[in-house]
């Protein structure tokens, strides 16, 4: 049986058939921000101050160890000045 999931970016809605689609798209995202993130000159600690969470949190998402909720990626995203919608279409998806 399969397990269906979807991603919801604004007004698009991607829609997965399995769990390991998902995980790629979220990792994706992941790098994305991470990119934004560096290129922004912030350290973990910084961002983790802006988002008000820890900067284990931060490299454990970077280092692809966990992944991040819908919502922190929106304050991620908040946080670094740029979009989910601007992420997806920059990621491919």
């Amino acid at each position: 049986m399969l397990h269906y999931r979807c991603l919801h970016v604004k007004r698009h809605t991607l829609f997965m058939t399995n769990d390991q689609n998902a995980e790629e798209i979220a990792q994706k995202i992941v790098m994305k921000l991470a990119e934004i993130r560096q290129e922004q000159n912030l350290s973990y600690d910084n961002l983790a101050m802006l988002i008000d969470t820890n900067k284990s949190t931060i490299h454990a998402m970077e280092s692809g160890k966990t992944l991040p909720t819908l919502m922190t990626c929106i304050k991620i995203c908040q946080a670094l000045g740029v979009t989910l919608s601007d992420i997806s279409r920059d990621s491919g998806f």
